[in-house]
Parts: structure tokens; C-alpha cells; sequence
């Protein structure tokens, strides 16, 4: 258990989760000139499929580095990486086999083997140890929450402590609940389980999900996407990383290479290729002067959760569809570019319409690095069973406090636009709540908009919610 916690992240590129999503769908390029051969193409295209992309490079280092098998197997020789890969991927494993069958031979063949021989106990125990590596409680999730909100001060009204840590697991038993194992706690740590939900959730909303963290991650994923895309139009050194970026994604990077998939080894790169970056593409150095000098020119047309909810409500916007819907979507690499399009063209026309003199400037300009549209996700509810008499019990019922945050986050912008006010340079003498909010309903109501127009692609994705149902009529 201990070795899969430590190996469980072991496939992030460089900062961590920001370029998820962006890199699967982009890596088309990479397949093409960067694959060794038919094989290598095929690890590159399960990237692309319907899986967080460290999770399915973990497994593809576990299975595919020879140099990593044979170091792991010399210095633990007792550790069996089959019941590793198990702990960590038996749910990749399994919607692969399902969703993407043409793939099924990038699954080791001793792992599939080794799956089909566990029984269904083994494999309940199985998934209630995987519960602790990576489920609503586990020990990533509380190790660094107490980290970070302790390093960063987030802990606004509410915090956890290691007192509360050893609490909880003294009251955590192994239940059984519909013939399945659960981990469930006593009424004694509601309090403290409490305080966890609490504290994650500020944690993610104060620090993960700061609406200036969200802005340099789009930029940064803007970046990478515009790499990708003019692949062929880099000079050699910056395909070379995007190569090693690769082989390292699929598992086959050797030797002391691992060097170069580390965040300042990407950032030394940006800054040598800083000049030819700028000159080579058109609008990048929107997107890569901040990541290199720590300073923006951009700035969130609204932050705080009342101004985002009044903003929606004024505009007589369903709600659910730009928090919830879009970001979902912004989310999937295969249609993110479509929705983004969408937007643009909408936000051109009603740019038009408004006929602001001092934005004018706005409706030739090249809107994608003007107005930059931003998403969070984070899921709110914990899911952790109390044991309440002789049953077990959702927290989310049993406590207010904890279902709270919920209702918490569904009134919190999920959705961001950030607006270039070096183009507003033009409104410097009527620099001021007028313009900022002319521009503000624009935006909204050009994304409102062009979600509707996408109706059919809005239903693929959400196909049998209720959702889907009731927020286009």
C-alpha cells in the first residue's frame, strides 16, 4: 500500500494537472513523428481517450518502462507491480477493454491475466485498499490539505490538524454495506469529518481554484495547445521536448531524461525560445510572457460569487448551464475547440451590436487572446458513510454543515473571462463600471448563446441527463 501511494502520481508532466486534457487531445502530432512504431502509436492514441491522462501514463510506466521494472524489482524485490497496477488501475483497465477494444494489447498481458484470475472477494478487498490510495478520504487528499492549508493560510474559518487526523482513523472501521465493503466512521469524528470537508473545500476554492491561478493555467494549456497544433513549425529543440514529453507519456523514456519533463526545465526552455516563440506564431506571447515573468496583462471580469450570480441572474441565464455545462465541456478536448469557436463568433457579432466606440478596436483584433474564457471544476461532495445506530449514513444527510458545501459551490463561478486591458486603452477616460460591465453582459450573453445554438453537441455529452432535459428549453 505504501509503494502504490507513492507511485499513484507518478505520470504528471510538468505542473502537475494544468496540462491535462490539452495534451491528449493535441498529441495527434506527436503520435505521428515522435511513435518508434505501430505499438507506440497505439499507447499515444489511448491517451486521447476518456481517462485522466497521469493516471493512464502511471500505468503506462509500471507496465512499459523495463529500466523502472528492473530498478523497482532489484531494490523491493518482494513488491508484486501486478497488484500495484491493480490498486491503481483496475477502473482504466476495464473501460478501456470496454470503450476502446481496438487498443486492448497497450494493456500488459500479465495484467490481464492476472485480473481475470482474482475472485470476487479478492477483488471487493481490492477495491476497499484502493479506497485509501484514491477515494474520498484518502491519504493524498489529506496529506496535502493540511499542507496547504497550512502553508498558504486558506484555512479561513476552519482548519484540520493532525489531532483531527488520528480522530478520524481511530473511529474508521471496514463495514460491510450491500454485500460490498465500505470504509465507514463513528458519530464520535462527525466533527472532525466536518472539518475536512470544510477545509478542502477552501482550500480548493481559495488556492487550487483562485480565479488568478485559473487564469495562468489557461494561459499555460493555451500554450501547449498552440505548441501542439504548429508542431510542424517549431524548430528542433522544442520538438525534441514535445518528443520526450511523449515518450515519456507512453512509458519509454530512459536513462536521466525524466530530467526534462520537470517544471523549470520547461520554463528554462520557454525563456531560450522566448524570441522565436513571439515572431514564430501570432498571438503566443499573450499566453507566454506571463508564464515567464510572473506578470499579466489580463485582468477577471468578475471574481466574488454574488457579482457572478447577480451578472447571471440580470441576464435571465440559466445558471446551470454556464456553471456546470460549459466547463464540462471546455473540459473535453474534442469539443472544446467547437464551443470556444462558437463563442467567438457570437462575441464578434454582439461586440457589433453594441457599437462602443473605445472597443471597436476589439471586433478586428484577434479576439482569442483579447478575451480569454477560464474553468474550475472540483467536485464538492464527499462521500463518506457515518455510522449513525445500525446503519450506515451519508454525512451529506446527516450534517448540514457538510451539505452545505455543495449548495456552497453551486453559487461560486465555475467559469472565467479574462479581458486584455491593454486593448482598453482606448476607454482610458471612461475606464470605469460602465465599460466593465457593458462588456461583462456581453460576454455572458454571448456564452449563453452559443451554448444554445449548440444544442446537439450540449446533448451528446450530457445524452440521458436531466440536465440535458430541462436548462436548452
Amino acid at each position: 500500500m505504501r509503494i502504490t501511494a507513492l507511485l499513484h502520481d507518478l505520470g504528471h508532466l510538468p505542473f502537475s494537472h494544468v496540462f491535462e486534457g490539452v495534451f491528449g487531445q493535441g498529441i495527434d502530432p506527436l503520435i505521428s513523428n515522435c511513435s518508434g512504431d505501430a505499438h507506440e502509436a497505439s499507447l499515444g492514441m489511448v491517451l486521447k481517450g476518456p481517462f485522466k491522462e497521469h493516471e493512464v501514463i502511471t500505468y503506462f510506466i509500471l507496465t512499459n518502462n523495463d529500466e523502472f521494472r528492473k530498478v523497482t524489482t532489484e531494490i523491493m524485490p518482494h513488491i508484486d507491480l501486478r497488484i500495484v497496477k491493480a490498486l491503481l488501475h483496475m477502473d482504466i483497465v476495464g473501460k478501456l477493454m470496454k470503450m476502446m477494444p481496438q487498443y486492448v494489447e497497450v494493456i500488459g498481458q500479465e495484467d490481464r491475466e492476472f485480473l481475470k484470475s482474482l475472485g470476487e472477494d479478492t477483488l471487493k478487498s481490492l477495491n476497499i485498499l484502493k479506497s485509501l490510495v484514491s477515494g474520498d478520504l484518502d491519504a493524498d487528499r489529506i496529506e496535502y490539505i493540511l499542507r496547504d492549508s497550512y502553508m498558504t493560510g486558506a484555512s479561513v474559518g476552519s482548519t484540520i490538524s493532525i489531532g483531527d487526523v488520528e480522530r478520524i482513523f481511530d473511529n474508521m472501521k471496514i463495514m460491510t454495506n450491500d454485500g460490498n465493503y465500505t470504509i465507514a466512521f463513528d458519530e464520535k469524528a462527525r466533527a472532525n469529518l466536518e472539518g475536512f470537508v470544510i477545509a478542502r473545500f477552501n482550500t480548493y476554492k481559495l488556492v487550487y481554484l483562485h480565479h488568478k491561478v485559473v487564469l495562468f493555467n489557461t494561459l499555460a494549456r493555451n500554450l501547449m495547445s498552440e505548441l501542439l497544433r504548429h508542431y510542424e513549425e517549431l524548430n528542433d529543440e522544442i520538438k525534441n521536448y514535445l518528443c520526450l514529453l511523449y515518450r515519456f507519456s507512453v512509458g519509454l523514456l530512459k536513462d536521466y531524461d525524466v530530467m526534462y519533463i520537470i517544471d523549470d526545465y520547461l520554463i528554462s526552455l520557454l525563456l531560450r525560445n522566448r524570441e522565436y516563440l513571439t515572431n514564430k506564431t501570432r498571438g503566443i506571447s499573450k499566453y507566454l510572457e506571463p508564464l515567464v515573468t510572473r506578470s499579466t496583462v489580463y485582468k477577471a471580469l468578475w471574481k466574488r460569487d454574488f457579482e457572478f450570480i447577480d451578472l447571471v441572474s440580470r441576464q435571465g441565464i440559466n445558471l446551470e448551464l454556464i456553471n456546470d455545462v460549459l466547463p464540462y465541456l471546455l473540459s473535453k478536448g474534442e469539443v472544446r475547440d467547437k464551443v470556444l469557436q462558437a463563442f467567438y463568433e457570437k462575441l464578434r457579432e454582439k461586440l457589433r451590436e453594441a457599437s462602443i466606440p473605445c472597443l471597436s478596436g476589439l471586433i478586428n483584433d484577434d479576439l482569442t487572446s483579447s478575451i480569454i474564457i477560464g474553468y474550475r471544476t472540483f467536485e464538492p461532495e464527499t462521500r463518506l458513510h457515518i455510522m449513525h445506530g445500525n446503519k450506515l449514513v451519508d454525512i451529506n444527510k446527516l450534517s448540514p454543515l457538510a451539505a452545505s458545501v455543495t449548495e456552497a459551490w453551486k453559487r461560486s463561478p465555475h467559469i472565467f473571462a479574462f479581458i486584455d486591458v491593454t486593448r482598453m486603452r482606448n476607454c482610458i477616460n471612461n475606464y470605469d463600471n460602465t465599460v466593465f460591465d457593458s462588456i461583462k453582459s456581453i460576454v455572458i450573453v454571448s456564452l449563453n448563446e452559443s451554448l444554445r445554438e449548440l444544442g446537439d453537441v450540449v446533448n451528446k455529452y450530457l445524452e440521458g441527463s436531466q440536465v440535458a432535459n430541462t436548462i436548452l428549453t
